[in-house]
């Protein structure tokens, strides 16, 4: 038999890396799409097709489930005539 060394304690929270968004930054976001989707009266399905990609993403994006690329963050601020700093700022 072996003994095995104890493992240490997993930390409560584990700090994230510069630039990593939580699940709380991603659903601060997802609500500021989807508030700039409904002022502009479209569907997630027209906001979809105008930034090229799928409407579950889209779905996903606003619920905070998605942990999209920076390219898709700007396609859809594109698809939005929003800059992308007006999406991820507080």
């Amino acid at each position: 038999m072996y003994d095995l060394p104890a493992l240490a304690p997993l930390p409560a929270e584990q700090e994230k890396p510069a630039g990593v968004m939580g699940e709380a930054e991603r659903k601060r976001v997802g609500d500021k799409i989807r508030a700039a989707r409904t002022a502009a009266g479209l569907s997630q399905q027209e906001l979809a097709e105008r930034a090229g990609i799928l409407q579950r993403q889209i779905s996903q994006i606003e619920n905070g489930r998605l942990n999209m690329t920076f390219d898709t963050l700007a396609q859809v601020a594109a698809a939005l005539d929003l800059q992308t700093h007006d999406l991820v700022k507080p």
